[in-house]
């Protein structure tokens, strides 16, 4: 339900709680007379695993961890009791969290400060948990520089960006998506988070990344990508239209009010049919009702296409993720170094080889 609400939100948020609920699910598993819990654990997962999907689609991520998982429990030694295999399997977990993620968002910090040069002018994206910690870092490290956060709607994750950035006392400037091109005349760095990166170099991130990305190529400012290893696939795309995210079509609905001067009262909001006799009075020749949301004044409304279901020929479509082409990006920062993002599937075969060696 925390996944449906948007209460956990964030590609290694989601993935270690998911990987918390499954140690609970091994704690509370009884292995049943006459099966082997290595064969009948994996059974158990799987509805846990649907459900999970049912109230989030799962990204490339949790589904590496996933068949991390499911390769642990298959390659359970047979001898083992079940109260040691269930902590065996606890204690790979809590390893898979402490090295896969929280100690390669620390290498990614220490190597990403190492790009952060004195004067320069950062421009980065919503929001990233990496990308924070690399400024954040470079910041403590005695670097002078200046972030510009860029957000769009509908969640406007970088306002929380801007807003720890600023309590940690860095210079920091907060712009709308459409003043990018403005952004990137005096930017040197472009620093971005990741969903994941696939196997041609391609990089799936926050709806708007590649826009930014793509601008920064054109202007030929350098595009880095903080992501750690695990967000690594060896699928492919080349657009966002063949596999996506579908986010409510409802967040699209809301918009935010213009800020009215001390004293003013609030819009009026004209209801379909003071519309239409309008419409009538000056000979439109669209009298239909409204999409939703026009006010008198012309001002911005609260809920404009409030009423788009009633529009047959309207649908609404959000998108959670783009693709970024791999000639938009720079570098991709990683546990294992900074590399091109080229060399994505060298990275995942050396870490296929590793796994199967252990």
């Amino acid at each position: 339900l925390q996944y449906a609400e948007g209460v956990v939100r964030g590609g290694n948020a989601r993935c270690v709680a998911m990987l918390d609920a499954f140690k609970a699910v091994i704690n509370d598993y009884t292995t049943p007379p006459a099966k082997a819990l290595n064969r009948d654990l994996e059974s158990k997962l799987r509805p846990q695993i649907q459900y999970l999907v049912d109230c989030r689609p799962m990204g490339i991520n949790m589904g590496n961890a996933i068949k991390w998982l499911k390769a642990r429990v298959a390659t359970l030694p047979p001898h083992l009791e079940e109260a040691e295999a269930k902590a065996f399997l606890c204690a790979e977990i809590d390893g898979f969290v402490s090295e896969r993620i929280a100690l390669a968002s620390a290498a990614i910090s220490a190597l990403g400060v190492s790009k952060v040069a004195d004067g320069d002018v950062i421009v980065t994206y919503a929001r990233a948990g990496a990308i924070e910690q690399i400024l954040r870092a470079a910041h403590h490290a005695g670097r002078v520089f200046r972030v510009v956060v860029l957000d769009a709607r509908p969640h406007w994750e970088g306002r929380t960006m801007w807003k720890k950035l600023v309590a940690e006392g860095l210079d920091v400037s907060y712009a709308g998506l459409h003043a990018l091109s403005y952004s990137m005349r005096g930017a040197t760095k472009v620093l971005l988070g990741a969903h994941a990166c696939l196997s041609n170099g391609a990089v799936i991130a926050r709806a708007g990344s590649a826009l930014v990305a793509l601008c920064a190529h054109r202007a030929n400012v350098p595009v880095l990508v903080a992501c750690e290893t695990y967000k690594f696939a060896e699928r492919v795309l080349l657009d966002s239209i063949c596999a996506n995210e579908l986010g409510d079509p409802d967040d699209l609905v809301q918009v935010r009010p213009s800020r009215l001067a001390p004293g003013a009262e609030p819009p009026r909001p004209v209801d379909a049919p003071t519309l239409e006799a309008q419409a009538q009075a000056h000979g439109s020749a669209s009298a239909a009702a409204p999409l939703g949301g026009q006010v008198e004044g012309g001002g911005n409304v609260l809920a404009c296409l409030s009423d788009w279901r009633d529009v047959k020929e309207l649908r609404l479509l959000n998108l959670v993720y783009d693709v970024t082409p791999c000639e938009c990006v720079t570098m991709v920062i990683s546990e294992v170094g900074m590399t091109p993002p080229t060399s994505i599937p060298v990275i995942i075969r050396e870490y296929r080889q590793d796994t199967s060696a252990r």
